[in-house]
């Protein structure tokens, strides 16, 4: 007679997966939390075996444990075992206009700052001097342009 396991799942996850296998002790019973049968067969990629008590039958439940996304813009880890939830995506949704003002700021803030110390040197050229000052105040009227902050025309640096 052929090697019997008890195969065991968690009663409180939804799809109850598997967790573990003991060869069965003779003469004894499986816990409410186990089926007796031949050694668990291995899920293919990207499944994990769950037992469906109303049909009496192991089944692969979808596995995406740990996979980070979004549901509904929301970031998501994913905990359990199953399909993924309504909603889902892997990438982050887009930026909302105020993000993408606030991220347009922030980069023409950095670009005036990256000037700063030119307008305080001594020995430049006031030609230069003045297409740094040119330069500085188009990059703080980008907020005021028409198509900002979807559609940008950065001025070129000097």
């Amino acid at each position: 007679m052929p090697q019997m396991y008890d195969n065991y799942f968690d009663l409180t996850r939804p799809g109850m997966p598997y967790t573990h296998s003991h060869p069965a002790l003779e003469g004894t019973h499986p816990a409410s939390n186990a089926v007796r049968g031949n050694k668990m067969p291995e899920a293919p990629e990207g499944f994990h075996p769950g037992w469906d008590a109303g049909k009496n039958k192991w089944v692969n439940l979808e596995n995406h444990i740990g996979k980070q996304g979004y549901v509904d813009g929301q970031p998501v880890t994913i905990k359990e075992y199953g399909p993924l939830p309504k909603g889902w995506s892997d990438a982050p949704p887009p930026p909302t206009p105020e993000e993408q003002a606030e991220q347009a700021r922030a980069m023409r803030d950095g670009m005036l700052a990256a000037t700063d110390t030119l307008v305080l040197v001594p020995d430049i050229s006031e030609e230069f001097r003045e297409a740094v000052l040119a330069y500085r105040q188009a990059l703080r009227d980008v907020p005021s342009q028409p198509g900002f902050p979807e559609d940008i025309a950065w001025p070129e640096r000097p």
